[in-house]
């Protein structure tokens, strides 16, 4: 399965990486060495909480790998129509505008303007093009958009 992201985006993903499998890698190590010799490993609440730690750690290289070898740089072809990537503006009934810029799940930063494509907004959004409504049900109810502009 594929998992599509702006070009920064995994460029991003990729830095982290790095810096896992280099950085935070040497400082758990250093963390588990110097809590090892404190004595009794099954009581150590400093080194189980190193192992806690490490095993995090590990996990996130291993998702962040399996990302990356699926990851497809999205290249938008058709900017009329709204996909992952785009930059949209709409307006709700009321006139209230908004602008978000639709991005894969991990890239995803509400405080940015960056929501996801697969966000119940990003989902209603995909596909469409300048002028048309969507409509995206939310937990406070039924929300109607229309959109004014893509980039």
């Amino acid at each position: 399965m594929e998992e599509y992201f702006t070009k920064k985006g995994l460029d991003q993903l990729k830095r982290e990486l790095e810096e896992l499998k280099t950085v935070k890698k040497w400082e758990i190590a250093e963390w588990l060495r110097e809590a090892a010799q404190q004595g009794d490993m099954d009581e150590n609440a400093d080194y189980l909480a190193a192992k806690e730690a490490q095993t995090a750690l590990e996990s996130r290289v291993e998702e962040l790998e399996q990302k990356i070898r699926i990851a497809v740089i999205i290249k938008r072809r058709n900017k009329d129509i709204v996909s992952v990537g785009a930059s949209v503006e709409f307006a709700t009934t009321s006139n209230n505008k908004s602008k978000v810029v639709l991005v894969s799940t991990e890239e995803a930063d509400a405080s940015a303007g960056k929501i996801s494509a697969a966000s119940p907004l990003g989902r209603a959004l995909m596909g469409k093009k300048v002028g048309e409504d969507v409509e995206v049900h939310t937990p406070k109810g039924k929300r109607k958009y229309r959109i004014t502009k893509i980039a």
